[in-house]
């Protein structure tokens, strides 16, 4: 009987700690493997573009939904909008609010494009 009881225990002590603590790191993982994947990938549309066109304004309005905010700033920053001259750098603001298993987290970073084509 003491043997499972010692079994039960650790079961208890399994799900109540090891568990939720490996489904944190889990989900806050995938998390920031979807935020990064997000800043590479809006940051090739940018230099591709030539500066921040109605397609990109598009893509963040559909991550806006998601929990992304995305701002668009030049050097002096000042917001930019619009195809940008060559040479110009855009600096790009990201803020990537969600929910994780203890609470909210805020992943925020930035990234510069040179603009290279018109």
């Amino acid at each position: 009987m003491s043997e499972f009881k010692g079994f039960l225990f650790s079961m208890l002590l399994f799900v109540a700690f090891f568990l939720p603590f490996l489904l944190s790191m889990g989900i806050q993982s995938i998390q920031q493997n979807a935020f990064l994947k997000v800043t590479t990938e809006v940051q090739q549309m940018v230099e591709y573009e030539g500066g921040i066109t109605d397609r990109i304004k598009n893509v963040a309005d559909n991550l806006n939904k998601k929990g992304f905010t995305l701002s668009f700033y030049d050097e002096k920053g000042n917001k930019v909008s619009g195809k940008q001259p060559v040479g110009r750098t855009v600096e790009i603001r990201y803020k990537y609010k969600s929910n994780g298993v203890y609470g909210k987290h805020v992943f925020d970073t930035s990234n510069y494009v040179t603009i290279l084509k018109r």
